[in-house]
């Protein structure tokens, strides 16, 4: 799954865990890439996202909680549903407000909040 727009929170919350937590890993092969709709300058390496600095901000992220907890669907699922239900929808440019919703759900889930912003950090 390619995500992290407003179509693609609703789509992962409404359909993907729902199928997920009743199917299972025995069924389903999921995993995440949180790119969007963005896309890369030419001649650049800067990111554009569709829905401003703070969709590319959390996409950054969500990169490295998957980093951080390993590629295992299973390991970081918890995680993203957490950011997918309180990240805010469409165009943000509050990036100390995402990372807030970042710090909170890596708290809720026993995941040291440092480990993910080392790796953030460019």
């Amino acid at each position: 799954i390619v995500y992290n727009s407003p179509d693609c929170q609703d789509y992962f919350l409404l359909q993907v865990l729902p199928a997920y937590n009743e199917l299972g890993a025995s069924i389903m092969n999921v995993s995440i890439v949180p790119f969007g709709n963005a896309r890369i300058l030419a001649g650049t390496n800067e990111v554009r996202c569709q829905h401003g600095p703070g969709e590319c901000l959390a996409n950054e992220y969500q990169q490295c909680i998957i980093e951080v907890l390993g590629n295992s669907f299973d390991s970081y699922w918890p995680v993203m549903e957490c950011l997918e239900s309180k990240l805010p929808m469409g165009y943000q440019t509050n990036l100390e407000y995402i990372t807030s919703i970042v710090e909170s759900c890596c708290n809720d889930h026993d995941l040291l909040f440092e480990q993910v912003s080392e790796c953030q950090q460019p």
